[in-house]
């Protein structure tokens, strides 16, 4: 018989491979890379400038979070679909709010993360670039697909899906702060470390009041495809000025604002509805002490960091 939600130690195993995941299928493209080349006497990192090389190791990379999201509901002998909360309907203007809020939550982290940019380029850091230039209306679809669409599904299918829901038995801060700090570990990019946290935070709190994943995979497709229709369209290069640091204290205090709203809001339609669901699974599960649900953070969160240090250390050219 399966299991109708997942527990603690799926959350702590989708941690893990959360981030083991996008390395081991990068680690396993540097080395076809590496015997194609010398199979055809090119220079080792001649595949890292193709387009086509690249695109694959991209969308391998996206799909390893739904593989590793399966994997986990396998193992688990939990049902997928019901656990994720891919089964909950929500009324029609959640779905169109959600769509409205990622916009709203892109315009007000756009002038933190150009203040941000700026302040890491000037001391010398490189935070990389897609793997092929979008210059054409075909390479725009296909990078809707590769980065808004797949990282839409794969990765809220691990971290909203599985995480956050595996976590709801410790409460609100406990459930969309881990799943948020792991959604931005993920990324191992230090220039995007501040919008993914603080993205993750509002996809949270819209996944843990409503229970419904098609909300957060809504607004992560909007966002990412927000992001790539306007630098394709947006000719002139981002210069910073010095006022520009105000827009981003305003837009900063400007969120803070739109999430307690958002939280309030959430709370008061969706709430009470919530807990009569989950009551009766929080019941039948197991609680953990503190100290021991401390000691099982210890390994992700070690291997999460790490990972970021040495992505850090590479945008600085230091390896």
């Amino acid at each position: 018989m399966q299991r109708e939600r997942f527990g603690y130690k799926q959350g702590i195993i989708g941690c893990e491979w959360a981030i083991i995941a996008p390395i081991v299928v990068s680690l396993l493209f540097a080395l076809i890379g590496v015997i194609y080349c010398n199979a055809n006497g090119l220079q080792a990192d001649a595949l890292n400038s193709n387009a086509v090389f690249m695109t694959f190791a991209s969308a391998f990379t996206e799909l390893s979070f739904l593989v590793v999201a399966l994997c986990i509901a396998w193992r688990s002998k939990t049902n997928f679909v019901s656990g994720a909360g891919l089964k909950v309907c929500t009324p029609w203007w959640t779905y169109v709010g959600a769509a409205v809020l990622s916009a709203v939550v892109l315009l007000l982290l756009n002038p933190i993360i150009n203040c941000w940019q700026t302040l890491l380029q000037s001391a010398g850091h490189n935070g990389g670039s897609l793997p092929f230039a979008m210059d054409n209306a075909g390479s725009l679809v296909l990078g809707l697909v590769l980065f808004a669409l797949l990282p839409a599904i794969c990765e809220e299918a691990l971290f909203r899906g599985i995480i956050l829901n595996s976590l709801r038995k410790y409460g609100l801060v406990v459930s969309v702060g881990l799943s948020s700090l792991f959604f931005s570990l993920m990324h191992m990019n230090l220039l995007q470390i501040p919008y993914t946290l603080l993205l993750g935070i509002v996809l949270g709190l819209v996944v843990y009041f409503t229970r419904n994943l098609w909300l957060s995979v809504i607004m992560h497709f909007v966002n990412n495809g927000m992001v790539l229709i306007i630098g394709y369209f947006s000719a002139e290069e981002y210069n910073f000025v010095w006022y520009d640091v105000l827009w981003g204290v305003g837009g900063l205090i400007l969120f803070a604002g739109l999430v307690y709203l958002l939280y309030i809001l959430l709370k008061k339609c969706f709430g009470n509805k919530t807990d009569e669901i989950e009551r009766p699974m929080y019941e039948a599960e197991p609680t953990l002490d503190k100290k021991t649900r401390m000691k099982m953070w210890i390994a992700p969160l070690f291997v999460g960091i790490a990972c970021l240090v040495i992505s850090i250390l590479g945008g600085f050219g230091v390896i």
